[in-house]
């Protein structure tokens, strides 16, 4: 019985609920060759950590071999950039709803508020229940940037643990695609 290189699609939902479309993750393998292929940083490091534990355990002996292409990395920060950028400019009418309510509570009639503030406060309900399911995507989104910040430098051997506090500022208060691709180093 002759034997060869086995394929495999692997399905992944790791980025399904940013981008809406999940990671596809090709690989070949054979006795002591595996070929890993994908458009996420992250699927293939999730992958490559599981394969090293179970040869791990194994007592098997393998070398990793990995390229990846900064494309790669900016299609993804490209990819979630839009719910990004929708958490910020929801954050920004929440805060004016807020002021914009503390202004209602002092000035009973707020009729020389201009339309769209007075439109902000007719939505009080509407936004305050979009920034509650916001603020924990908001915090998802994050977490998937740092994690594809560390993975893509864990790949390049770099360590990058200790400047996350910098990425998440970024990601909080000087939010820009530019910016954070700029952090990457890309």
């Amino acid at each position: 019985m002759v034997t060869g290189p086995k394929f495999c699609i692997l399905h992944s939902k790791l980025l399904t609920k940013v981008s809406k479309s999940p990671d596809i993750v090709f690989c070949i393998s054979s006795k002591g060759f595996i070929s890993v292929t994908s458009d996420s940083v992250s699927s293939v490091s999730i992958l490559q950590d599981f394969i090293t534990k179970s040869a791990t355990k194994k007592k098997s002996k393998f070398d990793i071999q990995q390229q990846f292409h900064e494309s790669t990395v900016i299609s993804t920060l490209k990819l979630i950039d839009p719910k990004l950028q929708e958490h910020i400019d929801l954050q920004a009418k929440y805060d004016l709803l807020i002021a914009l309510l503390d202004i209602q509570t002092l000035d009973a009639g707020c009729d020389t508020l201009i339309p769209e503030y007075q439109q902000i406060l007719r939505d009080e309900k509407n936004i305050k229940q979009q920034y509650k399911k916001q603020t924990n995507l908001f915090k998802h989104l994050c977490k998937a940037v740092m994690n594809l910040y560390l993975d893509w430098h864990k790949h390049k051997g770099v360590n990058v643990k200790g400047k996350l506090p910098q990425l998440e500022s970024i990601l909080n208060s000087n939010y820009s695609l530019d910016n954070v691709i700029q952090f990457f180093d890309l």
